[in-house]
């Protein structure tokens, strides 16, 4: 049904853009008043708000493998001082033996600290970010287009499948297209004021964002070094606020680097009894970029991955960034997107100084990066920011032409919007139960209670099924460090065969005096006249009947 939706919007997206053809642009003031504009941006602040709070720890239900890896290690060092491998508030943690971004790790440790060790409260950090990010939309957007379009451009960021999936999940990864916002609109500020402080913040700013996710070690320099060249052509920013934002972006970076040099040099990793910066046990840029994974068809792959990604806004196909009948901005907004491309590229031509030269400077950044690497949504967030501004500026120059078709393009973001919400909030679980595990909490929790301290099977058929114990019973950290046995495989993540009681396995034969956690579709292998079987949604708890 959606597919047919999408095909008649994109029809009549074309339609519209060709009537607009034709008609020139009205004579208005650059920066017109909207009647009530800040009720309108509160509306939509509030409706993006609650698309991105309301049930976060249900929708999705369940939680990923790479969210209670970082979930856990933020809940222990809050409870002990030091996370699951051991090192005192790591610069980096090892996690899965290739380390997970630090930011959210610690972000999140603000919110368990306040509500508790929950899914909610760990989740809730990334979300509040989103939000704000929203209301930074709005104030960057309106340094560049009239008031009414700024509010038009928030909306569709709010309303963006994209943007609220990510919001509702913590991988590492999500918080950074935020990060990026935040930072960039500090800097589209700094400019227009001309104001050292706020250029120091916005450094400040983009160096945190390093912290995010390894893919802004190569956005982030390469759009600083685009953006400060042009800056410094069109005299927008002194040789003396480039130097105090330099210091100012080196000093938060310190920490990092120094991780960086450690671990590319193979030195000796540093632990005291403040913090730690410590060794990987592998480095994962070997399977993520092109250099390291294969020949030219390798890069053909990114290539095409970047059409069909980032030209065409679909999803890819992981169900926990985005939905195939929706993409990214919704899937006619691909000829808004290509469009606003054009018209930007052309003003870019401009002598004058203009702002889109900066969206450009993000948009090559992350469209260099993107050739570079294996290509997965969560690794390309950044280069979604610009796509919002070329959307935009095709939205403004149809609205500049007929106040009638722009109210068409806007209807049919709302049409699509609700039938993104009304599958997301009905069908959205059962489809993305393999990225959340949904219901195996209740099954992990009903054994802790009830299957006192026998020896508990756990299935395999749960991606990192023993960091998902782990975050659940709250395991004791220092208990884990004493028993764990990892697998003898040669593989860059860590998987752990078993600790204290549990394995992380099913026996062959089944151990009728051990207890067991396991998905539905095996309790085929268990006889009820011998074991207790309590069913949850998709995983049971099985445990011996008492004699």
């Amino acid at each position: 049904m959606i597919i047919a939706i999408n095909f008649l919007t994109i029809l009549l997206m074309v339609f519209v853009i060709y009537k607009a053809i034709d008609k020139t642009p009205k004579e208005t003031k650059k920066y017109e008043e909207v009647k009530h504009k800040w009720a309108i941006f509160i509306f939509i602040l509030l409706l993006g708000a609650c698309v991105r709070l309301i049930g976060l720890d249900k929708l999705p239900a369940g939680l990923n493998q790479d969210e209670a890896s970082i979930a856990y290690d933020a809940y222990s060092l809050l409870e002990n001082g030091y996370d699951r491998n051991g090192y005192v508030y790591p610069v980096y943690p090892v996690a899965w033996g290739g380390g997970h971004g630090p930011f959210y790790m610690y972000f999140s440790m603000i919110f368990m600290k306040l509500l508790g060790p929950t899914v909610f409260a760990f989740r809730l950090g990334n979300a509040i970010l989103s939000v704000i990010a929203l209301a930074c939309a709005y104030f960057m957007l309106s340094k560049m287009f009239k008031t009414k379009y700024a509010l038009i451009g928030m909306f569709v960021l709010a309303i963006s499948p994209w943007n609220i999936m990510l919001s509702r999940w913590g991988l590492d990864a999500n918080p950074l297209p935020s990060l990026f916002l935040i930072a960039t609109t500090l800097l589209i500020y700094a400019i227009d004021k001309k104001s050292t402080w706020l250029y120091a913040v916005s450094a400040g700013m983009y160096s945190v964002s390093l912290y995010a996710y390894a893919s802004a070690y190569i956005i982030v320099p390469l759009f600083l070094l685009f953006s400060i060249v042009y800056l410094l052509v069109k005299k927008k920013i002194t040789v003396k606020q480039l130097i105090i934002s330099g210091i100012v972006f080196v000093l938060i970076a310190i920490p990092l680097g120094t991780f960086w040099i450690i671990n590319f040099l193979d030195l000796e990793e540093i632990t005291t009894k403040y913090f730690s910066i410590p060794k990987l046990s592998t480095l994962r840029s070997e399977s993520a970029f092109n250099f390291s994974r294969g020949g030219i068809g390798v890069w053909f792959e990114s290539i095409i991955d970047y059409l069909e990604l980032v030209i065409l806004l679909k999803a890819d196909d992981v169900m926990s960034n985005s939905i195939y009948e929706y993409g990214i901005y919704y899937m006619f907004a691909m000829i808004l997107s290509v469009i606003g491309i054009v018209i930007t590229t052309i003003k870019c031509k401009n002598k004058e100084f203009n702002y889109e030269y900066i969206v450009m400077c993000i948009f090559v950044a992350a469209t260099i990066f993107t050739l570079m690497i294996g290509v997965n949504i969560n690794r390309i967030h950044i280069i979604y920011i610009p796509i919002l501004f070329f959307i935009l500026k095709t939205i403004e120059w149809i609205g500049e032409r007929s106040s009638k078709l722009l109210t068409v393009v806007i209807v049919m973001f709302i049409i699509t919007f609700g039938c993104f919400i009304r599958y997301y909030v009905t069908d959205f679980n059962a489809d993305a139960e393999s990225y959340y595990f949904e219901s195996f909490d209740k099954a992990v929790l009903y054994e802790k209670e009830k299957g006192g301290d026998k020896t508990t099977f756990v299935t395999p058929k749960v991606n990192g099924n023993y960091m998902l114990v782990m975050f659940y019973t709250k395991y004791d950290a220092k208990e884990y460090m004493n028993t764990v046995k990892f697998y003898d495989i040669d593989y860059e993540f860590d998987i752990a065969e078993s600790f204290g009681n549990y394995k992380f396995y099913l026996p062959k034969e089944i151990d009728y005096t051990a207890n067991y956690i396991v998905h539905n579709s095996e309790l085929d292998r268990f006889d009820k006249t011998k074991f207790d079987i309590t069913t949850f949604k998709y995983y049971s708890a099985v445990i011996p009947k008492i004699k």
